[in-house]
């Protein structure tokens, strides 16, 4: 994610997109759950269209099962960088 948020800080977004999609994969692998709904819900904040649309309501829909109330507050703190 560090290299996603970098890469969106220097206006790259193609970059940020392809780490943040690796960093989606990769914490979804090692089951930091609230993680990847967070990675999620920014790519798909980031991509828009279809697909984003799709993304967030998927890191929105797990974030509010576990009682987050400030979803954006809950992706900034484990999706940092990119607000």
């Amino acid at each position: 994610m560090f290299e996603a948020a970098l890469a969106h800080g220097l206006n790259q977004p193609t970059r940020a997109h392809l780490a943040l999609r690796r960093a989606v994969d990769e914490l979804e692998l090692a089951g930091y759950a609230m993680y990847t709904a967070a990675a999620r819900r920014r790519l798909g904040q980031l991509i828009g269209g279809a697909e984003g649309r799709m993304l967030v309501a998927n890191g929105e829909r797990f974030m509010s099962s576990q009682g987050a109330r400030d979803l954006e507050a809950i992706t900034e703190l484990h999706c940092p960088g990119f607000a």
